[in-house]
């Protein structure tokens, strides 16, 4: 270009751009107005005066000048293109795009400058952008990828997506797969469907097999870019979740299934307004309620006062605004007693501890109620029997020297009574007190049996057959007003019993339910077999499952409340009149029924009557017969004595006198020992005369076979007759005396001894 060819100057003062005329040796020798406004100088300024080279950045100059150089050949070179930092007059830093057309001929060159300095922030933005970008979507954790609309194969992935998808690297996963292949059929038309309406997804869970066989379960969300062809999303890994979620699943069903189906109560009670949040459907078997009645229903209605007392003291207790320090094994447990919907009582122990919620702090009880009424029946009977244990056991050894005292006044009293005329005031006083005596030791059998110092030798027996042959007994025990009727099964097993403390058991049941029908009534002895297993069983824990043969004594008597259904078989307790009753009729029965393994029932109800069921073990056993069991004994002929020497060992003194008085009046040689070191001494003395050892069993020193022994050592014919406040049977219990040997029970009679001596003798 010439510079003869256009006015130079005015084609660069019109440039919309900033332009300037750069001389060879680099002095700007024109500039625009533009140029004035980029560089912060005047024309004036700067034309003739300012270099090119000081408007050009350090690290840009070289390249600047190779431009300039290269562009003031004597060719036509076209014009170079170059970006590089502009500093103006306060040193601020431009980017600016620099275009050089050389002045051929002249040694100038026109440079012409255009501000790209928000361009180049732009472009360094989108820069920096696609950089985090890129970081982000190679180092998120999750799964980020992008595919074609039409086949779903992948355009771009990430490491997480190629981790979801069983591949090593996402080049892997693009080069071979497609997102359609991972998706069932039925689901990739869903996912496409879903996409096409409404042109993004959100949450869309399928379930993926991969080659390997492992299975996953994905959630994907993604937006599809029609101009572009293309899906771009992200893939969550949601595997963990769903089987968390299954598994959460199924430990509610569990729970709802055991809640539903156990036999406990569960409940959920908020604290403070004590609104019960969630009840257990085993309420209505508890209490008859539902539970949605439960929910609704005031505390008094299903509580005993005494419960709801104790409810009470557990709420306040428990009104704590934050959990205690040991929140997770706390916890309290009571017994209530509680109202059903019927009005019956239930007891139930009920378990209690925290449900704590935000902050630690207590927002629910959690309680589970169980219903314990059989296990306090069970607990109750068991205390009952070791009650009456206890006091049989006192029972048994006031009934033993109770007989010794007996002995005594009875003796003395048939001794009195024979010795006075019957004229004689003092003979009917004697009488009564005979009488009192008698009955007096009819009472201590009854203590011995309840005490259990009566010991039983049970053999098998036929109950039919003992009912029936006690029926002529009991009709004349029982009044005419009251009707005797007889149910009694046929080809029933044996039980082992002993028989005199069976007829025991029928006869104070009878005398009982006679007492209760004062104006008449029926009575109704029953057996049968019964087979009880545990369904039979379930109200009646204490009873072990087997066969069994039943006792039902039934009458239609007056029936008793609750309250004295609960006491019946407490010692001397009683509701007859004074004088009418010990109290230890019924006691006696339960100690005998008891002993003999077998157990007894009372229903009862006011104004109807009562029953007592008895079960006893059944046993295939040919039964005893009955008859040979009734023939008595012989009596001697005479009771005198004949001169015969008898020792009396006994330590009770009174006893001993009242015994030497009365076989010394009988004729008999008579002497008397405290001990067994008295009584080997005289029985030394008397030497082969001795023709007779009356002992007491128990003795201060030795028993009284141990006695035997020793006297019987010299001269064993001699003959030996126990004595005891006790039974025979509790003697041979006690391994003390052998079974066969001769033994009379205290009290006994003046007769009854000397018959029983003179038994002995002549035997």
């Amino acid at each position: 270009m010439k510079v003869a060819d256009v006015d130079l100057r005015e084609l660069v003062h019109h440039q919309p751009i900033a332009v300037a005329i750069v001389d060879g040796d680099m002095t700007i020798s024109l500039a625009n107005a533009e140029f004035e406004s980029i560089s912060g100088y005047s024309s004036l300024e700067i034309e003739g005066k300012l270099r090119w080279m000081q408007f050009i950045a350090p690290e840009h100059q070289d390249m600047i000048m190779e431009n300039l150089t290269a562009g003031n050949g004597d060719g036509g070179e076209p014009p170079s293109e170059c970006e590089f930092k502009f500093l103006d007059r306060h040193g601020n830093v431009k980017d600016v795009l620099l275009r050089i057309v050389s002045l051929t001929g002249t040694g100038k060159s026109i440079c012409s400058l255009l501000d790209i300095t928000e361009r180049t922030l732009i472009e360094e933005s989108l820069r920096e952008e696609a950089n985090q970008y890129r970081d982000l979507y190679e180092t998120s954790v999750v799964g980020l990828f992008r595919t074609r609309v039409e086949d779903g194969r992948f355009l771009g992935a990430n490491p997480p997506i190629a981790k979801i998808f069983g591949c090593s690297t996402p080049d892997e996963l693009v080069r071979n797969h497609t997102m359609n292949e991972f998706l069932s059929s039925l689901r990739r038309d869903e996912f496409i469907k879903e996409l096409e309406d409404n042109g993004e997804i959100a949450g869309f869970e399928a379930h993926l097999t991969l080659a390997d066989g492992t299975e996953k379960d994905i959630a994907i969300s993604a937006r599809i870019y029609p101009e572009k062809g293309s899906v771009e999303g992200a893939v969550f890994d949601i595997t963990d979740r769903i089987l968390a979620e299954k598994a959460l699943r199924r430990s509610e069903l569990q729970y709802r299934l055991l809640a539903q189906n156990v036999s406990d109560v569960i409940w959920v009670s908020a604290i403070g307004t004590w609104e019960r949040l969630y009840i257990s459907p085993s309420i209505e078997r508890l209490l008859g309620y539902s539970a949605e009645e439960m929910t609704a229903l005031p505390a008094e209605d299903f509580l005993t006062p005494d419960s709801l007392l104790c409810v009470e003291k557990m709420a306040s207790e428990q009104s704590l605004p934050v959990v205690p320090a040991d929140a997770a094994t706390w916890s309290r447990t009571a017994e209530l007693e509680l109202i059903r919907k019927d009005g019956s009582r239930v007891w139930t122990e009920t378990r209690v501890s925290f449900l704590p919620g935000d902050e630690n702090h207590v927002t629910s009880l959690l309680g589970v109620m169980r219903d314990i009424s059989q296990r306090r029946k069970a607990e109750q009977r068991f205390l009952q029997s070791q009650k009456m244990e206890v006091i049989g056991r006192l029972a048994g050894g006031i009934a033993h020297d109770f007989n010794n005292i007996l002995t005594t006044i009875i003796g003395n009293a048939e001794l009195a009574l024979k010795n006075l005329p019957v004229s004689e005031p003092a003979f009917a006083n004697i009488e009564e007190v005979h009488a009192a005596s008698v009955s007096a030791s009819n009472l201590t059998r009854q203590l011995l049996a309840f005490g259990r110092k009566e010991m039983a030798t049970a053999q098998p027996i036929d109950l039919n057959a003992i009912i029936e042959g006690m029926r002529n007994l009991l009709r004349r025990l029982i009044r005419e007003d009251i009707e005797i009727y007889t149910v009694l099964s046929k080809n029933l097993p044996s039980v082992r019993v002993d028989r005199s403390q069976l007829e025991q058991v029928i006869l104070n049941l009878a005398v009982n339910a006679k007492d209760a029908m004062p104006h008449g009534g029926k009575l109704t002895v029953e057996t049968k077999y019964a087979k009880l297993d545990e369904s039979h069983l379930q109200n009646r824990p204490y009873m072990e499952p087997g066969h069994y043969v039943m006792l039902d004594v039934a009458d239609t008597g007056h029936g008793m409340d609750e309250e004295t259904r609960q006491h019946v078989f407490e010692p001397f307790y009683t509701t007859k009149r004074k004088g009418m009753g010990t109290g230890l009729g019924l006691l006696t029965v339960y100690a005998i029924v008891e002993q003999s393994h077998g157990y007894i029932n009372v229903f009862s109800e006011q104004g109807v009557g009562s029953r007592f069921t008895i079960y006893f073990p059944a046993f295939h056993e040919k039964p005893i017969e009955i008859e040979s069991q009734m023939r008595p004994e012989k009596a001697p002929d005479a009771i005198e004595g004949k001169g015969e020497a008898i020792l009396i060992v006994e330590d009770e003194k009174n006893v001993r006198s009242l015994i030497e008085g009365v076989l010394s009046s009988a004729g008999y040689n008579v002497k008397a020992a405290f001990d067994s070191g008295e009584a080997v001494s005289i029985g030394r003395n008397l030497g082969e005369s001795l023709d007779l050892l009356l002992t007491d069993v128990i003795l201060p020193d030795v028993q009284g076979n141990e006695l035997a022994e020793m006297i019987n050592a010299a001269r064993p014919s001699l003959k030996t007759l126990f004595m005891s406040g006790y039974t025979e049977n509790v003697i041979i219990g006690m391994g003390v005396m052998d079974k066969g040997q001769h033994f009379i029970s205290k009290p006994f009679s003046p007769n009854e001894l000397l018959r029983k001596v003179r038994g002995v003798l002549d035997n």
